[in-house]
């Protein structure tokens, strides 16, 4: 009895030490995760502020630097996935180590972020239909700075294209004029406000989880 019980006493001490090593694991995680989320909060933002703006003819700021506004134009409906962190909780899983977190609490709140984070794969797929779908056949086979171009509004030579101030004043003006165009932009911008509010929402959860898991951690 004295020996199984030394050896429970071992094996305790064992998924302490584990449940310590995830813990300092998963604030790290979380915390790369969270930063990340907050730049991209802060990159949606800014884009849906330039989206908005092209649509309702308030980038005078940037008609001065037409190869700049141009530029943004060109790269507006360009994102990537959200890159996360994920290693150590897919090893949890895997293991059965997530049973070593003794507080239920922080168990049900990981399992949530972590789901959060899956769907946002369901999301990101519907944000690329939703561009899809606004696309016409013209649309879908120029880039941004050809389709311009063939509408008259910017001169008609090989990028990079010399144009002036009243230049990037016509195609704004074209593009705000045309309905597939400006609806597409639109599209754009709800695209952004939503995905603000989304990674907005991941961090807001990530800062929650981090809380916990630092109440818990066994480093100062």
């Amino acid at each position: 009895m004295v020996a199984l019980a030394a050896d429970r006493w071992v094996r305790g001490l064992e998924d302490r030490s584990r449940e310590a090593s995830y813990i300092v694991q998963l604030i790290e995680n979380l915390s790369t995760d969270s930063a990340r989320l907050g730049a991209y909060v802060g990159q949606a933002d800014e884009h849906h502020r330039f989206a908005v703006s092209v649509l309702d003819g308030s980038v005078d700021t940037l008609i001065a630097q037409p190869a700049v506004l141009l530029r943004r134009l060109e790269t507006l409906s360009w994102w990537a996935p959200l890159d996360y962190t994920r290693e150590t909780w897919d090893d949890m899983v895997a293991t059965g180590g997530v049973q070593l977190l003794h507080d239920p609490e922080l168990r049900i709140a990981l399992s949530r972020y972590y789901n959060m984070l899956e769907y946002l794969a369901t999301i990101e797929q519907g944000w690329d239909e939703q561009l899809a779908a606004a696309f016409t056949y013209r649309l879908a086979i120029m880039p941004p700075l050809t389709r311009i171009q063939v509408m008259g509004a910017l001169p008609a030579e090989k990028p990079p294209v010399p144009v002036t101030p009243d230049d990037a004043r016509r195609a704004l003006r074209t593009m705000r004029d045309d309905a597939s165009m400006s609806g597409h932009i639109g599209n754009i911008a709800l695209i952004y406000r939503g995905q603000s509010n989304f990674y907005g929402q991941l961090q807001g959860l990530a800062s929650e989880v981090l809380a916990l898991l630092r109440g818990f951690s066994p480093e100062p």
